[in-house]
């Protein structure tokens, strides 16, 4: 291994199947979304990469297939 390579390890923790079906019903019963700040054509991927990567977005930023 060469010198100056690292490895960095982290645990998360789930919650159980029982808890994610609770969080999805309670999703679905209180109408909840997703806030998206801006949609862009796959086209202009390379744009939507930019606007995240500048961290001036509120919310989801998508890029459409269409």
């Amino acid at each position: 291994m060469p010198t100056g390579c690292g490895i960095t390890l982290g645990a998360i923790s789930v919650g159980s199947r029982t808890d994610f079906e609770a969080m999805n019903r309670a999703i679905a019963m209180h109408r909840l979304h997703p806030v998206i700040d801006r949609t862009l054509r796959f086209a202009d991927a390379k744009d939507a990469y930019r606007h995240f990567g500048a961290r001036g977005h509120f919310g989801k930023v998508v890029i459409a297939q269409g």
